[in-house]
C-alpha cells in the first residue's frame, strides 16, 4: 500500500521549481541565442542551419508557460478560490521589473546612437501589443512580441479558466484550439498575415495547458508505457517536428511544412515537457545537470537582453565591438546574468514574501499540487 505524497507548500501560488523544466528552458534559450547569433557579423558557418530556428526556442517557452500557469491556477482553485488580482499581481512582480530594466538598457543604447530603432516599435513593446500590427517594428524591440503573447495569455487564460469552471470544459476548449492549429497556421501564412504573431502560437500555450489539465485529472495521463516505448516515440517525433520547423524556415514545401509543423512541433513540445514532469522522466538525468539548471534560471533576463548584442549588421548605426561573434554572445550572457542577479532575483524574493504573507491560516491543509509527485514553479 502506498500513500499519497504530502506537500508543505501553500495553495496560493508559491511552488518549488521543476529542475528538469529549468533544463528545458536552458535548451530553449540556447536555440534562441544560436538562432539570433547566426545572423551576426563573424558568426561561424556551423551556425548557418540555425538561421531560422530561433523561433523554436520561443515555442518551447510557450509550452512550459502554459503548463506552469495552469498548474498555478489549478492549485489555487483547489485551495479555495482563484483571486485574479493576486494572480495578476504575482505575474506583474515576476515579469515587469526585468522587462522595464531591459527597456531602460535599450533606451540608453539608443540614446548613445548605437542602433537603428523607432518610437512605434518601443510603444508596441511597452503596451504589450508587439505581436499585433498596431505599431511598426525594428530589431531591438522585436523580441518583445513573445512577451506580448505571454502577457495576453496571463490576462485571458485565468478568465477563461474561471468561466469554463468544470475541468472538462477547459480541456475541451484547449483541445479545440489544438485541433484547429494547422488551419490557423496555414490561414495566417497565406491570408491573415497581420495575425501571424498571434494565432499560430496559441496552440503552443494550449498544449502546455492541456498537459497540465490532463495530469491534474489523471495520474496516468499520458497513459503509462514503458521507458523504451516513450524513448522510441521521442526519437520519432522530435526529429520530425524540428525537421518541419527547419524546412518551413527555409521556405521549402510550405504547403506541407506549415500545417505539418503546426501539428508535430506542439506534439514534440508536449512530449518533452511531459518527460520533464514525470517522476520517471527520460530527460531528467540530462536536463538536471547543474549548468543547464543555472542557465534555465537566468533564461528570462537573458532573453530580454540578448537582442541588444545579437542583431544583424544593418540593425546598428555603425561598427560596434560588442555586436560581433563571439564577444556578442559573451556580452549577452553577462548582461542577462547581471540583470538576473540585480533585478530579477530581488523581485522574485519580493513576490515570494508577499505570497507567503497571504498563506492560509494554520490548520488549513493545502491541496497537493498534482495527483502524482510532480512539483513546479515559474
Amino acid at each position: 500500500m502506498t500513500s499519497q505524497p504530502t506537500h508543505s507548500q501553500p495553495a496560493n501560488g508559491v511552488l518549488p521549481r521543476i529542475e528538469a523544466l529549468d533544463g528545458l528552458r536552458a535548451i530553449s534559450i540556447l536555440i534562441v541565442l544560436f538562432g539570433h547569433g547566426a545572423h551576426t557579423t563573424g558568426a561561424p558557418r556551423l551556425l548557418r542551419p540555425m538561421l531560422n530556428m530561433g523561433i523554436v526556442g520561443v515555442d518551447l517557452f510557450f509550452v512550459i508557460s502554459g503548463f506552469i500557469i495552469t498548474q498555478l491556477l489549478l492549485r489555487e482553485r483547489r485551495g479555495g478560490s482563484i483571486s485574479l488580482a493576486s494572480f495578476w499581481l504575482r505575474r506583474a512582480l515576476r515579469i515587469l521589473p526585468p522587462f522595464a530594466a531591459a527597456c531602460g538598457g535599450l533606451a540608453l543604447a539608443a540614446t548613445a546612437g548605437l542602433m537603428n530603432w523607432s518610437w512605434p516599435s518601443f510603444f508596441g513593446a511597452v503596451t504589450f501589443t508587439k505581436n499585433t500590427p498596431l505599431f511598426g517594428g525594428d530589431w531591438f524591440f522585436g523580441h518583445f512580441w513573445s512577451l506580448s503573447v505571454e502577457e495576453q495569455f496571463y490576462l485571458l487564460w485565468p478568465l477563461l479558466f474561471m468561466l469554463a469552471a468544470p475541468l472538462t470544459a477547459s480541456t475541451q476548449a484547449v483541445s479545440a484550439v489544438l485541433l484547429a492549429s494547422p488551419v490557423l497556421a496555414w490561414m495566417c501564412a497565406r491570408y491573415w498575415q497581420p495575425l501571424q504573431n498571434v494565432l499560430p502560437f496559441i496552440p503552443y500555450l494550449a498544449v502546455g495547458c492541456l498537459l497540465s489539465l490532463r495530469r491534474w485529472r489523471s495520474r496516468t495521463f499520458p497513459p503509462d508505457s514503458s521507458r523504451r516505448t516513450r524513448l522510441l516515440r521521442l526519437a520519432a517525433v522530435v526529429p520530425l517536428g524540428f525537421g518541419c520547423a527547419y524546412l518551413k524556415g527555409e521556405h521549402r514545401w510550405v504547403a506541407l511544412t506549415i500545417p505539418a509543423e503546426a501539428v508535430l512541433l506542439p506534439l514534440c513540445a508536449f512530449m518533452l515537457v511531459d518527460e520533464c514532469v514525470r517522476p520517471d522522466g527520460l530527460l531528467k538525468g540530462l536536463l538536471t545537470v547543474a549548468a543547464l539548471r543555472w542557465l534555465g534560471a537566468v533564461s528570462y533576463s537573458l532573453y530580454l537582453w540578448q537582442q541588444l548584442f545579437l542583431g544583424p549588421e544593418d540593425a546598428y548605426t555603425g561598427p560596434w565591438f560588442w555586436n560581433r561573434w563571439p564577444q556578442n554572445l559573451l556580452a549577452a550572457l553577462a548582461s542577462g546574468v547581471l540583470a538576473h542577479l540585480l533585478v530579477e532575483r530581488p523581485c522574485v524574493r519580493l513576490k515570494q514574501r508577499w505570497t507567503r504573507s497571504r498563506r492560509p491560516a494554520p490548520g488549513i491543509r493545502p491541496e497537493p499540487l498534482l495527483q502524482d509527485p510532480v512539483r513546479g514553479n515559474l
